[in-house]
């Protein structure tokens, strides 16, 4: 049934619909007061005489709250509007996963990335024995710094709850990445959202599912019973390492897929790592050198190495072709203009020592050539460097003559100013590391630098301490003037 759309939730006026589910609609609104656009969450008028609904609905928002993850979509603000429940979310223009696995299959890397920012929020989750239990590309959205997020918290499960708002015999969940114990309706812990995972990691690698039936209950049974199909069938192209994590996280049985989430992701980046990591160059000027041989001193030498193996003889083909002619070769008569033949040394006989000395330049000439080669362009690419060193030098003094002195380098006096409540401010530049301090929207930081990718800023503390906060929660400028976190100096952090 299509639904109205509202003109304003309350403060919130709204700009269109996102989403429209079987138990929640999604509008795009802005909020007049902070000025930005956010998404809200609002439960349809037909499920307001089901005190389940609401009570599912609440309790959503409740445990959003309660996790307070950076991983997870915040959850700004609760209220009702003319008796309809909502809460209002961080708007995530990004898009769905969902959505750009439609475009085409994802590669191992951005696969990899994509589980290793997500398994801290759901190991999260589950160390306060909360299951998600409908974790799917539709569920995974992304924000302006193409960052994924968790959403949708819907039908999570607390495991240590008494009472469950599903019901004894009514399983919940999408099908399609619903893990066997799921659909037979058993106990869950962690590991079922690990399976879930697999399933999506399948469909970001292949573009497609595993599983296909009519019906729901079809679905069921192969998930319960049957073999998962091989990733490389769908995709052959992929590292044979994907096939063992998938196979390990979609285990049938519990006890043998990753005990969490962080354990996958890291299995996945080895992949990963191991596709990107490029092959040791057997070519180029650095290359080795090895002596050159002739066939037939190949073929003696392997002949000789091979033990227990009676070594072949060889014989140079015009030696054959001399040694197998029947007739002699007819005696010319000597001809006293002619040159007479060239007696061949030994080098330790009867050879001169200059003689020695040319053949000992000769043999050490072919091998000069690259140390001299590679001498000569390291010395044609420093002369190239100084020349345009000068030539810009030359270039900044006269753009600069007569202008005013410049402004000092945004690094050294760099503030950034936290945009949003509530931010945690890391030991290093990851949700993975612990917390120094929250700060508040407004608090104004000293600015040290960046880290490789400017997706984390190194800040100093109002007490001297030094922490990491993450760049989509902070504005750098320095005066009024803002500055692109990328510009700020690069700091390494070793792992």
């Amino acid at each position: 049934m299509q639904r109205m759309i509202p003109k304003a939730i309350g403060r919130y006026k709204v700009k269109a619909k996102i989403a429209e589910g079987g138990m929640a609609t999604i509008f795009r609104a802005h909020d007049p007061r902070f000025k930005r656009d956010v998404a809200i969450k609002m439960l349809p008028r037909e499920f307001l005489h089901d005190r389940t609904f609401r009570t599912r609905f609440e309790r959503e928002a409740e445990i959003i709250a309660s996790l307070e993850h950076p991983t997870i979509v915040p959850v700004y603000d609760y209220g009702e509007e003319d008796g309809q429940p909502y809460f209002v979310m961080r708007y995530m223009p990004g898009g769905s996963l969902a959505e750009r696995i439609l475009e085409m299959p994802l590669p191992v890397a951005e696969a990899a990335r994509i589980l290793a920012r997500l398994a801290p929020g759901l190991d999260a989750a589950h160390a306060k024995s909360i299951i998600h239990r409908d974790l799917k590309p539709a569920n995974i959205l992304f924000d302006q710094y193409d960052e994924p997020y968790i959403s949708d918290f819907g039908i999570v499960k607390i495991v240590e709850a008494g009472t469950t708002l599903t019901g004894q015999a009514m399983t919940i969940g999408t099908p399609d990445y619903m893990s066997p114990e799921q659909a037979s309706g058993e106990m869950l812990d962690g590991r079922s959202d690990v399976y879930s995972l697999g399933i999506v990691l399948f469909e970001m690698l292949t573009g497609s599912l595993p599983y296909v039936a009519d019906t729901p209950l079809g679905l069921a049974y192969k998930h319960v019973n049957e073999p998962l199909p091989h990733v490389l069938d769908k995709m052959p192209t992929l590292p044979p390492g994907c096939q063992k994590v998938i196979e390990k996280a979609t285990a049938k049985r519990k006890e043998d897929r990753y005990p969490n989430v962080a354990a996958m992701a890291a299995a996945l980046s080895a992949v990963a790592q191991s596709v990107a990591a490029p092959p040791k160059s057997t070519t180029g000027i650095f290359a080795p050198v090895k002596p050159s041989k002739s066939k037939a001193g190949d073929k003696r030498a392997k002949a000789k190495a091979t033990p227990g193996r009676k070594p072949k003889t060889v014989l140079d083909k015009s030696a054959l072709a001399g040694a197998v002619s029947k007739k002699p070769a007819p005696a010319k008569p000597r001809d006293v203009n002619t040159e007479a033949p060239t007696v061949r040394l030994g080098p330790d006989q009867l050879t001169p020592p200059l003689l020695r000395l040319r053949g000992a330049i000769q043999s050490v000439i072919p091998h000069l050539w690259r140390p001299i080669g590679i001498v000569v362009l390291i010395g044609v690419l420093v002369v190239c460097l100084l020349a345009g060193a000068a030539v810009a030098v030359r270039f900044a003094a006269t753009a600069t003559k007569g202008a005013p002195t410049p402004t000092p380098s945004p690094i050294s006096k760099a503030v950034a100013v936290v945009n949003v409540d509530n931010v945690h401010v890391r030991a290093g530049p990851g949700s993975n590391y612990p917390d120094v301090v929250i700060v508040h929207k407004g608090d104004r930081l000293e600015v040290r630098g960046r880290n490789e990718d400017s997706k984390w800023v190194a800040v100093t503390l109002p007490n001297q301490d030094e922490g990491w906060i993450s760049a989509s929660y902070v504005n750098v400028s320095v005066g009024n003037v803002p500055v692109d976190i990328p510009s700020l100096e690069s700091i390494r952090v070793m792992p």
